[in-house]
């Protein structure tokens, strides 16, 4: 009752928005996205919805294959107004991402997250380097005030100290941390 998923994938029915207004109380949402191209009306439609989610309180983004960026970008710009949400988890254990989109997603996803207590990020990509951590704790230090929980797994990556210094910097306020 309380749960919704949304599966974004090529060819996916436009029908499945018909209901949305029953997708109201949905709390925990999870996005997953299936190797695919969003048009315009596709992200009108993501928009939509998500302005209906003004009961969401835990969102879980979950890629299933890689991505494209402008994907990721359009999904960023249609999540950037999440009115109460408090745990957000970015699973990217299944794709490869990039500095790029990490970049996006940051900047994006934070922007209005005054409630998030709770953040857990999976990157396991050879692509990331330390520009993603340095985007994270920006976006950590400047927008995300109130962050109790972080979690940060970055298995495979091209983190190093340097890296991990920065996010170490901005989470001085957070109660639990786990890497």
């Amino acid at each position: 009752e309380n749960h919704l998923e949304i599966s974004l994938q090529q060819g996916a029915a436009k029908e499945t928005t018909l209901n949305v207004d029953e997708w109201k109380k949905a709390q925990v949402v999870v996005i997953s996205i299936k190797h695919c191209s969003l048009n315009k009306e596709d992200i009108k439609v993501l928009q939509y919805v998500w302005q209906k989610l003004t009961g969401m309180v835990h969102l879980i983004m979950k890629p299933i294959n890689d991505v494209s960026e402008d994907v990721i970008t359009s999904i960023a710009r249609a999540l950037d107004k999440p009115t109460r949400l408090q745990k957000l988890e970015l699973d990217f254990r299944a794709c490869s991402v990039t500095d790029q989109n990490i970049n996006i997603l940051m900047e994006h996803v934070f922007s209005e997250s005054i409630y998030l207590k709770s953040l857990e990020i999976y990157l396991h990509s050879s692509n990331l380097t330390n520009d993603s951590m340095e985007s994270l704790a920006e976006n950590l230090l400047n927008k995300a005030k109130r962050l109790e929980e972080f979690t940060l797994d970055l298995k495979r990556t091209r983190i190093n100290d340097r890296g991990l210094t920065h996010v170490f910097k901005s989470l001085a306020p957070v109660k639990s941390l786990s890497l």
